[in-house]
């Protein structure tokens, strides 16, 4: 009598949901990656955007008439220059959301060492570390408690920007000093 050979050519049901759950893994992964590539992109993109706005703030303010600067950029309407457009503090970015209950709408803000209550008031003897105040800004030698918004020689100024992001809140702040030539 002859042996006889069976060939088991099919899958099995344990084989078929077996293979069936290791792709799904694979292509769970795969999709995880995918969004996680397409969030950072869209991330940086975002930072590139703010970064490139706070440049061109600054270019703007630095290239600005010096004596009137702080006063067309700060926030205290009572003291814009007569026959100037003055923007304010706040100015928008393209691409960006500014952060649900921002105050004007707009990404982006213009600082400088002032008071609250006193918005057109501009001091020297503030601790902003970040500006690198206290500092003499109109530079008598002394720092004091004083309005030096019209004899200022020095404007430090700082550039923040804030968005509701692709992942989460962003911020941007870049400081500068700008000097009467």
């Amino acid at each position: 009598m002859g042996k006889r050979l069976t060939s088991n050519a099919g899958l099995s049901l344990t084989e078929a949901i077996l293979s069936f759950g290791v792709m799904l893994m694979v292509m769970l992964g795969f999709m995880r990656v995918l969004l996680s590539t397409s969030l950072a992109t869209k991330t940086n993109h975002e930072a590139t955007q703010a970064k490139q706005c706070a440049r061109q703030m600054m270019e703007v303010l630095a290239s600005d008439s010096f004596s009137t600067v702080f006063a067309r950029y700060n926030n205290d309407r009572g003291d814009d220059p007569v026959g100037f457009n003055s923007p304010g503090v706040g100015f928008a970015i393209p691409g960006l959301t500014p952060v649900d209950g921002d105050a004007d709408g707009l990404p982006g803000q213009v600082i400088f060492p002032t008071l609250a209550a006193a918005p057109g008031v501009l001091r020297e003897d503030l601790e902003i570390p970040a500006l690198g105040l206290p500092m003499d800004l109109n530079a008598d030698g002394f720092v004091d408690d004083l309005d030096h918004s019209t004899d200022y020689a020095f404007l430090p100024v700082q550039i923040r920007i804030e968005w509701d992001g692709a992942s989460g809140p962003g911020i941007l702040e870049f400081e500068t000093l700008i000097a009467n030539d």
